[in-house]
């Protein structure tokens, strides 16, 4: 329930779920020259003898996804190069149900093999300019609203497909945002911007349905997996295992200010101008009643993002083995 984005970008959803590395400030870590190997969780897996395939509706090297994840562990890639031309209905692509359709016998040649697979997915349906299939029916006035509720449609039916595949049972589906929508923002760092869901499903393993309220954020979708997994592995990122774990914060990046939330209070610290802090959801600026609440969650934040800007600016962000 209180799951954060690294930033507000898509790169830096996709860099924080795979890498499990803060976003720092005004930094595109896709484009960082020379793209550093992480200890990420594509090649993680790969040392298990994981196939590795990510599939997108578009352009598979906007903002440099395509070159930054070739360099870190998937094996293939799946866009519009590879759809059929009549398909891609738009810039951003196929629409997420057809890309979940055309996965389908992938997966089945990839689970037809001894080695497990690992499989990404980046949708983009509820993305302008939006279409809709014409079997689609729009249930809302506003198609803002109906290119979300086409995303839930698009993963309904790929679950119930998906449930008839004999791979299905053996899977951890996990769904989570690259980032939240900003609407009625109540600071100058908006809160929705960054706040994602973030849902573990395996009906065979997680047996019994419940909620988890820790602290949490993207980077700790990693290590999550890899717990659920019970595998092995080396773990030189800022994420945790959120079943095993817990955090006194979350902290994440809007460019040029960082969030940092607990269950109570949000810290608010501005590149260019004066620090803040709230209680939820009020606007007053609490924070010379309660420096030293300021001060804590200032430096988790920044003793976090030091870190990771030592181990990149260092090239220390790969296994040691």
């Amino acid at each position: 329930k209180n799951i954060y984005s690294a930033g507000i970008h898509t790169h830096n959803g996709i860099y924080g779920t795979l890498t499990s590395f803060p976003s720092i400030f005004q930094r595109h870590a896709l484009k960082q020259i020379p793209i550093l190997k992480y200890n990420s969780l594509p090649r993680v897996l790969q040392k298990q003898n994981y196939n590795t395939i990510y599939f997108t509706n578009h352009d598979v090297e906007f903002d440099n996804v395509g070159g930054f994840l070739t360099e870190n562990g998937i094996d293939n890639m799946v866009s519009d190069r590879i759809y059929p031309p009549e398909k891609v209905l738009s810039s951003m692509g196929v629409t997420d149900e057809y890309m979940f359709d055309y996965s389908l016998p992938i997966l089945n040649d990839l689970a037809a093999k001894e080695d497990p697979f690992l499989s990404v997915f980046m949708t983009t349906s509820n993305h302008k300019p939006y279409v809709f299939p014409e079997e689609f029916k729009k249930p809302f006035k506003v198609d803002q609203f109906n290119a979300c509720a086409f995303a839930d449609y698009s993963l309904r039916t790929f679950f119930e497909k998906a449930k008839k595949e004999e791979w299905f049972d053996n899977t951890i589906f996990v769904l989570v945002s690259d980032h939240g929508w900003s609407i009625n923002p109540q600071y100058d760092l908006s809160v929705n911007h960054s706040y994602v869901p973030l849902l573990f499903y395996s009906p065979k393993y997680i047996t019994k349905p419940r909620v988890e309220y820790k602290m949490g954020g993207q980077i700790d979708v990693f290590p999550s997996i890899m717990g659920l997994l019970n595998l092995p592995y080396e773990n030189n990122t800022l994420g945790i295992d959120l079943f095993k774990q817990n955090r006194p914060y979350i902290y994440f990046n809007g460019d040029t200010r960082i969030g940092v939330m607990d269950k109570k209070y949000l810290y608010i610290y501005r590149k260019d101008g004066p620090e803040s802090l709230h209680e939820y959801f009020s606007k007053e600026n609490i924070i010379e009643q309660n420096r030293a609440k300021a001060d804590s969650m200032r430096d988790y934040a920044f003793a976090n993002m030091q870190v990771a800007d030592f181990l990149i600016s260092k090239n220390k962000v790969g296994s040691s083995n």
